[in-house]
């Protein structure tokens, strides 16, 4: 399953399972989208979500994480954020708490990023300083979580899913979400409802 592509569109990052068992045994898988040739492990430990780094040489990821209707897990299961440098192969915990944090994605200057978390109970959108550690809730959702969240490229938008609703979000500027309203001018059928007409049978079963 693709994660990401690099910036320069050079290599790009996928999820898979190599022979592995346990709880979300996949690994990351490195493909050269220049050249012919198998992909690349990574490195042999459990992954997924990851996120290429602006210059292309870290990487962002989650290990562990719980079923997403288990919402405010609190736990060992819970996902946490790790930083990869693929110059020397050496690991950065970035965030490790009882608590979840998911869907890194980079800030275009790659001084830090944001993710979704739900320390304050549901997920919601938060900024994180590597530098410093230091991290901001940007997005105060109560009765909803924050799922499947998507930025551009210059981070400057973001859109993101809340129970059925759909919202675009800027989170450089300090505004509130805004929800995205979908409508259609085309009748759809209603795929729930069939009828037929019979008009005679031996025997019937439901």
């Amino acid at each position: 399953i693709l994660e990401d592509i690099s910036p320069d569109g050079s290599y790009a990052v996928a999820r898979g399972e190599r022979g592995r068992s346990g709880y979300k045994p996949t690994r990351l898988l490195k493909i050269d989208l220049l050249n012919d040739g198998r992909e690349l492990v990574l490195f042999d430990a459990t992954a997924h979500s990851a996120a290429v780094s602006p210059d292309g040489a870290r990487m962002l990821f989650c290990r562990g994480g719980e079923q997403p209707f288990r919402d405010g897990y609190r736990g060992s299961r819970a996902s946490r954020i790790q930083l990869y440098d693929q110059s020397d192969d050496s690991f950065q915990s970035v965030i490790a708490e009882p608590w979840e944090a998911r869907s890194p994605k980079w800030l275009a200057d790659g001084k830090g990023f944001l993710c979704i978390s739900n320390e304050g109970g549901r997920f919601n959108v938060v900024s994180c300083d590597l530098a410093t550690g230091s991290r901001k809730q940007l997005t105060f959702f109560k009765a909803g979580s924050v799922v499947t969240p998507a930025l551009s490229g210059d981070a400057k938008l973001m859109v993101f899913r809340v129970s059925r609703s759909i919202y675009r979000f800027k989170p450089l500027n300090g505004g509130e979400p805004e929800e995205i309203h979908l409508f259609t001018d085309e009748k759809l059928p209603d795929r729930y409802i069939r009828k037929e007409k019979v008009t005679g049978t031996s025997s019937a079963a439901f």
